[in-house]
């Protein structure tokens, strides 16, 4: 991933959390917003087991 697509991504990002969060709720957003902040840190423990293996083969 280039650099320029960082940037890209930040925008995409805020784009998404404001389109998907005009029709709910203050309690469905912050719901919605844990259940990202579980996608994310799943994802890093995911990332970071994968890293290690990688180490452990090369």
């Amino acid at each position: 991933m280039s650099c320029s697509s960082a940037n890209n991504l930040i925008l995409l990002s805020a784009s998404f959390a404001i389109a998907i969060s005009e029709k709910l709720t203050v309690d469905e957003v912050a719901t919605l917003s844990d259940f990202f902040n579980a996608v994310s840190d799943n994802l890093a423990i995911i990332a970071t087991q994968r890293d290690i293996c990688r180490d452990k083969l090369t």
